[in-house]
C-alpha cells in the first residue's frame, strides 16, 4: 500500500499486570502504541458458542513493527480484534499483515 493508504487510526493493545488492593494482580488490557492502518474486511459469519455471535475478519496493514505478538490485540472501528496471524514481510518489507477477528473472545 501507499502511505496515503493508511487512513484507518488502530491501537494496538497489551495485557498488562497491575497490583490489585488483595496484594495480587489484576491483568489489564494497555494501548502499547496507536498507528495508521488500511483496514481491509476478509469475512464475516455467525459461530456457535454459547450463542449465536457475529465474527468479522479484517486485514490490517500498518508500517512494520517488531513488537507486535500474536497474543496481542487490536482496538478499532468501536471494537476489540483477536489477532489472527501476523504475515512477516520479511527483512526488507516496510508493511506488516495482521489478520483479525472480531466479536470472538480472546
Amino acid at each position: 500500500p501507499r502511505l496515503g493508504e493508511l487512513i484507518e487510526v488502530v491501537s494496538i493493545m497489551h495485557e498488562q499486570k497491575v497490583a490489585d488492593e488483595g496484594g495480587g494482580y489484576d491483568k489489564v488490557w494497555q494501548t502499547l502504541v496507536t498507528v495508521r492502518a488500511k483496514v481491509v474486511p476478509v469475512a464475516g459469519r455467525e459461530e456457535e458458542r454459547g450463542g449465536l455471535r457475529g465474527v468479522r475478519v479484517c486485514l490490517f496493514t500498518f508500517r512494520r513493527r517488531g513488537d507486535v505478538t500474536p497474543d496481542m490485540k487490536l482496538h478499532w472501528n468501536a471494537a476489540d480484534w483477536a489477532i489472527w496471524e501476523i504475515r512477516d514481510p520479511g527483512p526488507r518489507g516496510m508493511f506488516m499483515l495482521v489478520t483479525a477477528r472480531a466479536g470472538v473472545t480472546q
